[in-house]
This record gives C-alpha cells, structure tokens and sequence, in this order.
C-alpha cells in the first residue's frame, strides 16, 4: 500500500493493530477537531475584552442662533452646595419648643423635639389627655421641653393660654424628686419614670358681663347678632347647648330679645375666654319668655352647678354619677392632705380611699370614654373614663381590667376589680374626680341627690343672685319673672320683699308676688291695703288671746298649789296603796288634759289658715 492513502482506507483498517509494512500509525480521534474550534473561541473572546465595544456615533443637535435684539446666554458655573454645619452638642442642659400648627400630633411634636423614649411619649400623651380634651388642641397652642446633659426629658409645659398651662415633671431613678413622686414600676426589668402633672396657678379675675340683644332682619342669625352687640362667638355653643331644647335658636325672625349675664376670665388686663351663663332670657314675639338661671348650691364646690327656673325648680336632665362600688364605705382616706403610709411623707392625696377585698367588681359612674388603661407608677393598673361636661373619673390600684381603651361605657357597667398594685398598703380602692383639670372631693360630688327644686334656706342666695342678674341688664323685676313659690311663701316673703329694695331701690313699694307666683297689678294695690288692715285687726286680737291665756295659768298654777297642800295633809292619814293609785289616776287625767290642749291648737291653726285663704 503506497504511503498516500484515503481517510476512507483508514478508516477501514482502524481495527488493525498494524500496518502491512510494520510502522504504526497515528491515531485519529474526533476531539482534535473540537480542541481547535475551543480555542479560536477562547482568543475571539480575549479581543473582545480587550478592544473596546463600538458606540455609534449620533449628530448632536444644532444649537439655536441667538437674535441681534437678544444676547447670547452664557451657561452658569455649577455651584457646589455648601457643608451643613454640624450642631454642636450642648454642654448643659437645653430647652426647645414647638407651636402647634394644622395637621400636627402631639406625639409627632414630641418626637421632633428630641423624646426618643416611644413608650415615654405614649405615657406623656396619655397622661396630658387625663386633664385636657384633646378635641381642644388648637393650632398656636405650644409645648415647651426642658433636657438634661444626657438627653434625658425634665419637664414638659402645655400651653394654650396664660390661664391654662400644665407641666408634666418627668422624675428619672437615682434623682430626688424619683422620691417624692409615686416609685413607678419596672418595665422588662429596666427602671422607668415617674410622671406628675399640675396646672400652673394663676391668678385670674372673673368679670360679669351684661349683653342685651334684640334681633332685627340685618341680624338673622344669632352669631351675626353677638358680634354686633360687641360680644365674641365663642359664647354661642354654650348658649345654644342651654336653651337650644327649649327654643329653636337656628330660625329668628326678628324681633326676638336675648338678655344674659356672662363671666369672662381677665388676666393682665385681656380677656381669655367666658367661664358660666349666669342668667339667660330669651323671649319670643308673641310667647313667653324663657328665664333660667345658674346656682351653686352652698356647701359644694364653684363646679357643681345647675340651671333653674325663676321658681327655684328645674325641669332638666343634668349629668348625676352613680356608685362606684358596692357597697359604698368610704375608708379612713379623706380628701386633702395627709402622712402617705409608705413614703412617710406629708402628700396631697387627690381622692378617697374605698375599703373593699380583692376582686370585688367595680362600675362606671356615668357614661362616657375610656381614655386611660396602664399602669402609672404608685398607681398600679389604673382607668381614667372622661365623661360629658369636663369630667374624668380616675380608678387605681385595680387587679384586673375589665374594658379597653377607646371603649365607650354606660353607667353602672363592669370596668374591673379591686387590687392592691402599685404603692398600696393592702386591698382598697383609690378614686379620684377631677372636671376641667381640677381635683374635686368626691365624697361632695357624689353626695348630692337629685333634686328638681331649691329649698327653701337656699331660696334666699338664689334670688340675690338673680335680681342683680336683672338689674344689670335692665329689666324689671314683673320681667324677669322673678316668683315666691307656695311652699316658701310664709319664710321668706319678708327676706325677699328686702333684697328687692336693696337692688332696685325705692321704686318697689310692693314687691312681694301672690302664692301662685304672680306679679301684683294697679287693681290689688286694695286688696293688698285689706289683708294689711286683716293682719292688724288679727295681731290686736292675738295680744287680747294672749293675756286671757296668761290670766289662765295665774289661775292654774294657784289651783295646783292648793291641790299640793290637800295632798301633803292627806298622806299623813292614807296609806301606800291608796297613795299609788291616786298618782295612777293624776297621770291619766294629765294625759286626757294634754290631749285636749293639742286639739285645741289644731283647732286655732285650722281656723288661722282658713281666714288667710279668705284674706
């Protein structure tokens, strides 16, 4: 076989271990041909790590050729910005604050301010809520916070007005005041706060202020007619809130008369705000006028005051509390202040102490929202529930919840238990009562019953009160229908018949109403110079009663002490037994005779009573 051969040949003699001449020869496998084009692959890749990709290169835009009337525009230098300069911290303690503006939270304020603590902004806002609404947060109102070296929070000031201001002292373990506070517990075994808030005491003064308004057609609505009369809207809620069941203050027609007697708060010579409607009148064409006005029975706190008719009775549903414990046994624990049993220390003790065991069931006082659920400190687990008017009812040292927060309650209604957690010597339960931020006693709140009338010993500081209301805004006492009711007509006609010459002067010569509560006219000037000429015929005849009784007991009192003589001469002679029942018999004719005597008053006041009626 010649040397050239075919791949043909080749590969028929594959199997063949030699060829025919003796040489061997060369393997050929199916890789070599695979190892070849791996490579070229490897080196084509290489070049195109190496040489850079290819971009295809596009015209640029041609630029705009300015106009001869305008100069071409340079392209300004770019300015690098500046480093913010970085606050030093500071040395001491600082102090920031912050105006609250629309859309603001109190907890995001507190946060741009530096609290970090989330769990100490959440105490913060809930122990602010306990003494202001928070639907009374306005823009312009402002918080102010004081920190220590170590960032940690000092106090913090609520701001609204000069005369209401709080200040939240936030006392820290290792300091003295952590002390003085209720010691607060542990939260994951880390010592936290103690927090402790008062309203800042200023001393405002309360002026009494006149308005009279009458309705015309350029004043239709009631607003449009207080800002006329130079009086501020911000006493239109109240005043419609008092006589909007009564009449409907949203249609006026014109003609219409509103006469009321307000306090304002004055502090520095500005007025910030009305406190109370003392008197209200509103009158109708055509109808009769609507008179109310507000009492603070004596004895109570400035709080605790209604609306009344001008008889002293009042048809109203005001807000009453419940219990709330059953049975209702105040401890030992009185309101004000007191030696605190654990600190040993004199404290202000804000409420009263209920002795009951652990576990009894404890009731909501009056309806309302529950707007605390936590523990607070000395405290222990404590709700706080506002109610209608301004009032925050506050239970502590409980051992189980029985609501949450956000709930509404009705009254009477299960809240929890009693317990003994916080700073508390043993089973009890702590209550507070506060209206608008200020501690009340409680035990004087919850007292008082519900009465639709004021009695009689009161009816004296009620009419002072409403005749200067009257006076002031000009009206006469037929007008303000000032009345004598029936049942308090005997005491205190004289008592009233005085204050109205103290107020009104000489210009009452007759100024007591009839029994019904009327006011006398023109035509009972006679009757009324009758029954004063009756009343001086009755006294003469009274007098000449009187002496006839005094010449009677002259006789009666000679008569038993010659009966004392025969008696004395007849037990020298009588014996025991028969001494016995003549004292029996004496005793039951004394009896006989005091009864016929009672009879015969009867009988004087029937006939004394009849002859007034007549009168």
């Amino acid at each position: 076989m010649p040397p050239h051969t075919s791949t043909s040949a080749i590969a028929n003699n594959s199997n063949t271990p030699s060829s025919s001449n003796g040489t061997k020869p060369k393997p050929s496998t199916p890789f070599g041909f695979f190892g070849v084009g791996l490579v070229l692959c490897l080196v084509l890749v290489a070049c195109q790590e190496t040489v850079a990709p290819v971009t295809p290169v596009r015209p640029a835009p041609p630029r705009p050729v300015p106009l001869k009337s305008q100069p071409a525009r340079r392209a300004a230098p770019r300015v690098q910005p500046r480093p913010r300069p970085v606050k030093p911290k500071p040395k001491g303690p600082w102090v920031t604050s912050r105006v609250i503006k629309r859309g603001d939270t109190l907890i995001g304020l507190m946060t741009s301010m530096g609290i970090r603590q989330r769990a100490l902004r959440a105490n913060l806002n809930g122990e602010l809520s306990d003494f202001v609404d928070p639907r009374r947060i306005r823009p312009g109102h402002k918080l102010t916070a004081r920190f220590h070296k170590d960032g940690r929070l000092d106090w913090l000031f609520y701001f609204q007005n000069p005369l209401n201001e709080w200040k939240l002292d936030v006392c820290w373990p290792g300091q003295s005041c952590y002390e003085e506070y209720d010691q607060p517990t542990k939260r994951n075994g880390r010592p936290s706060w103690a927090i402790e808030t008062q309203k800042v005491a200023v001393k405002e003064r309360i002026v009494r202020r006149a308005v009279s308004i009458k309705m015309t057609r350029k004043t239709p609505n009631l607003t449009a007619a207080i800002r006329a009369s130079g009086g501020s809207r911000r006493i239109v809620p109240s005043l419609i809130k008092l006589l909007g069941r009564r009449a409907n203050l949203n249609r006026l027609y014109g003609g219409e008369e509103l006469h009321m007697v307000v306090e304002r708060l004055r502090y520095k010579g500005k007025y910030y705000g009305y406190r109370n409607i003392l008197f209200a009148r509103f009158q109708r064409r055509k109808e009769k006028p609507i008179t109310l006005l507000y009492h603070t029975p004596p004895g109570s706190s400035k709080a605790i005051g209604r609306y009344y008719r001008p008889d002293g009775t009042r048809k109203t549903k005001e807000q009453m509390f419940g219990v709330p414990i059953r049975p209702f046994r105040p401890g030992s624990r009185r309101f004000g202040m007191r030696m605190h049993p654990i600190l040993r220390r004199r404290r202000m003790h804000w409420g009263v102490d209920f002795g009951a065991p652990c576990g009894r069931r404890l009731y909501a006082i009056a309806k309302g929202r529950v707007i605390t659920r936590a523990r607070r400190g000395g405290a222990g687990k404590m709700i706080s529930i506002r109610h209608a008017n301004g009032w925050v009812a506050r239970y502590m040292h409980l051992s189980r919840y029985g609501v949450r927060r956000g709930q509404r309650v009705r009254r009477g209604q299960y809240i929890g238990r009693v317990g003994t957690t916080g700073l508390s010597t043993g089973c009890h339960l702590h209550f507070e009562l506060m209206r608008w931020g200020r501690h009340l006693d409680p035990l004087k709140v919850l007292k008082i019953r519900r009465r639709d009338q004021v009695p009689c010993r009161q009816m004296k500081t009620f009419w002072k009160l409403q005749l200067r209301a009257c006076h002031s805004t000009g009206l006469t006492l037929q007008q303000c229908q000032l009345q004598l009711p029936q049942r308090c007509f005997r005491r205190q006609r004289r008592n009233f018949w005085r204050l109205a010459k103290r107020v009104y002067g000489n210009k009452v010569v007759y100024a007591v109403p009839s029994r019904a509560g009327r006011w006398p006219t023109k035509r009972d000037r006679d009757r009324y110079r009758q029954r004063r000429r009756r009343r001086r015929v009755r006294r003469r005849r009274s007098r000449r009663r009187r002496s006839r009784r005094r010449r009677r007991r002259r006789s009666r009192r000679r008569r038993r002490r010659r009966r004392r003589s025969r008696r004395r001469r007849r037990r020298r002679r009588t014996s025991r037994s028969r001494r016995r029942r003549r004292s029996y018999r004496r005793r039951s004719r004394r009896r006989s005779r005091r009864r016929r005597r009672r009879r015969r008053r009867r009988k004087r006041r029937r006939r004394r009573r009849r002859r007034r009626v007549d009168a």
